[in-house]
């Protein structure tokens, strides 16, 4: 903390908590539930971390070791992030085959606790559920009359770990110790099985969407870099393995986890849906320090959806893009004077001319800056020209 505040940064930056940070510091990556006394330690993390400036609470309930959490836990901490009035940001458990059941998990945990919830990149995935299941999702949100909001980003892949494409009893089974079992032959087994079988509760990407549309974006090891950018069906041709099983199974060895991809898993249609709702802010989702490969969104999100669907598809009007970028986030998190263009507010300002903001960056070449930002301020004070 004394080292961040003695940096000067050129942006404000705030923070959120995150459950599988609490949960780590206090069980490690145990499945077993927490006693009593655990939970009053893991609920006081969260308020140290309020008092220490946290702003909200960041849950990936699909994510190891969230997914462990019981009910009555993430009820507990959803309490307490209620009790100090804090924002509660829910990756939900399942965005396939498992997204209906997934937002009345969330929208339970609003009712039972009164805790404000905003759903984290809320979309649908694989190709079964398109053009279906976030129409009865969005219905659902809005016959609950609860207090919860979404995000979006505007693209049809999504960036996440190459870990996510592993049934969480892989997990529960060996712990800390999955990535080094997944470079033995009773490793291999053990995830060909699992993949092999349906899961209640957790979306098997792999099986939804094919191994043609996933992408490795960003791995560590120098003599892997040839994977990059190449589809995972490709790798297993290339690399001469016998299944995607074999092919996930060595990369999670070699890289000790450490491997990026991009899924591209969501429906166009459906994108241009959420993006569209009255109930939706726009997010990037980026993945800082992605490797040479990052998913084009860390570059490209903002002034995507004002050349695509402000300037060229007309879906949203400037307004609505800029308010959803600006003063809808800052009022759902609570910053204060910030969003708004108003008398006595803080002067953070870009501008621009529409018409002139061009998206660079692309799936295949990532890392090109965007164009046509022609003056930035930061609390009234020119930082761009």
């Amino acid at each position: 903390m004394d080292a961040l505040h003695a940096k000067k940064l050129p942006l404000h930056v705030d923070a959120m908590v995150g459950t599988g940070a609490v949960r780590i510091a206090v069980k490690g990556f145990s499945e077993i539930p927490f006693s009593k006394r655990e939970l009053d330690t893991a609920c006081g993390l969260l308020t140290e971390a309020f008092e220490q400036g946290a702003r909200a609470v960041s849950a990936g309930i699909m994510y190891v070791p969230e997914c462990f959490n019981t009910r009555e836990e993430w009820y507990a901490l959803c309490q307490e992030a209620a009790r100090h009035d804090r924002l509660f940001t829910f990756h939900i458990r399942g965005e396939g085959d498992g997204l209906l059941s997934s937002v009345k998990e969330v929208i339970d945990f609003a009712r039972e606790t009164g805790v404000r919830i905003n759903i984290s990149h809320f979309k649908s995935v694989g190709r079964a559920n398109w053009k279906r299941d976030i129409y009865e999702a969005v219905s659902l949100i809005e016959r609950s009359g609860m207090d919860i909001t979404a995000d979006v980003y505007p693209y049809d892949g999504g960036a996440t770990i190459l870990g996510s494409l592993l049934p969480p009893v892989l997990s529960a089974a060996y712990g800390e110790r999955l990535c080094s079992a997944l470079g033995t032959p009773e490793g291999v087994k053990a995830l060909e099985e699992a993949l092999d079988k349906t899961w209640e509760g957790w979306d098997n990407m792999l099986r939804a969407i094919g191994s043609k549309r996933i992408l490795i974006s960003s791995l560590e090891r120098e003599e892997n870099q040839w994977m990059i950018g190449r589809s995972l069906e490709e790798i297993v041709k290339e690399g001469n393995f016998s299944s995607e099983a074999q092919a996930i199974a060595w990369l999670m060895h070699e890289e000790d986890g450490k491997a990026g991809i991009i899924a591209f898993s969501m429906c166009p249609e459906d994108v241009e849906y959420v993006l569209s709702l009255p109930f939706t802010s726009v997010i990037s989702d980026a993945l800082y320090g992605g490797g040479s490969h990052p998913h084009p969104r860390l570059y490209g999100a903002f002034p995507k959806v004002i050349e695509e669907y402000v300037c060229r598809r007309k879906l949203l009007t400037l307004q609505e893009a800029v308010h959803k970028m600006s003063g809808k986030p800052a009022q759902r998190f609570g910053l204060e004077k910030r969003g708004l263009l108003r008398e006595g507010y803080k002067a953070d300002l870009l501008l621009f001319r529409p018409e002139e903001v061009r998206t660079g960056a692309s799936y295949l070449d990532p890392c090109v800056e965007a164009e046509g930002m022609q003056l930035v301020f930061v609390d009234g004070k020119q930082v761009l020209n």
